[in-house]
């Protein structure tokens, strides 16, 4: 596909890199499983990959698969919900990093805005005004909200409002000691 390479390029070029080394999927779930298929060659029995209790169920699946054909397995770090203090979680993580660790996976929604970001960001690169102006706007309006609404604003919001962020789940009638 001649016009499918020539937009690789034309990515590479605004982004950097080469062209050859870009490649275009349907979506994040199918990047993501081509990233951990093209890893799995490299793991081997009693390697140890590394998630979230919270992982993305296409990503899980990938993991799971391919560590269990490799004779890897998959260790997953639990999440405390709400999640109120990191200190729990980063000392969860150290504990499970060990000799045997090939591959930590800590995805987020946050890697489809980066996604959207780039795919905007190339109208940018037309020669076309309105197009360019669009692909600024929209590119900048969603890293936006990818690095700091979600990051730092849902995070601050959960942290401030506390279990109510769960409603109408279970979670949200649970009640859990908060200190200021």
């Amino acid at each position: 596909m001649p016009g499918l390479r020539a937009a690789a390029a034309r990515v590479a070029a605004f982004l950097g890199g080469s062209g050859g080394d870009w490649a275009f999927v349907e979506n994040a779930t199918a990047g993501l499983n081509a990233v951990i298929s093209s890893l799995a060659p490299t793991l081997g029995p009693g390697d140890e990959v590394l998630c979230l209790s919270q992982v993305y169920n296409a990503v899980g699946n990938a993991l799971g698969y391919h560590d269990a054909r490799a004779g890897a397995c998959v260790v997953t770090v639990d999440v405390p919900v709400p999640f109120v203090d990191p200190e729990p979680l980063l000392s969860s993580l150290s504990e499970a990093i060990g000799p045997r660790t090939r591959l930590a996976v800590f995805d987020h929604i946050t890697s489809a805005g980066a996604v959207l970001a780039g795919t905007f960001a190339v109208l940018a690169t037309l020669p076309l005004t309105a197009f360019a102006e669009i692909g600024f706007t929209v590119a900048f309006g969603v890293l936006l909200d990818t690095l700091i609404v979600r990051s730092v604003l849902v995070t601050a919001l959960t942290l401030d409002i506390g279990n109510v962020m769960w409603w109408p789940s279970k979670l949200a009638r649970q009640h859990t000691k908060r200190t200021k």
